[in-house]
């Protein structure tokens, strides 16, 4: 759960794909492929439509990225 206070923004602020694709410069295919492959972070449905990373993930990924490991489905 997100915590957000008044006090500053989220502490894992969730970012979306376009903001994924310029920090990891993976197409969008790439990271779906990845995904399915459990070797990038699942992203979170945030709407019908939408869905978001928790950027802590994301960073996670892009310190190590071929020592990621998303673990098992949930």
């Amino acid at each position: 759960m997100l915590n957000i206070t008044s006090d500053g923004p989220p502490a894992d602020p969730l970012i979306g794909m376009a903001e994924v694709q310029r920090l990891t410069s993976l197409s969008t295919s790439t990271i779906y492929r990845h995904i399915a492959a459990g070797r990038f972070p699942s992203a979170v449905r945030i709407g019908a439509r939408r869905v978001a990373w928790r950027s802590s993930l994301v960073f996670e990924w892009i310190a190590a990225p071929n020592a990621y490991s998303a673990g098992p489905p949930a």
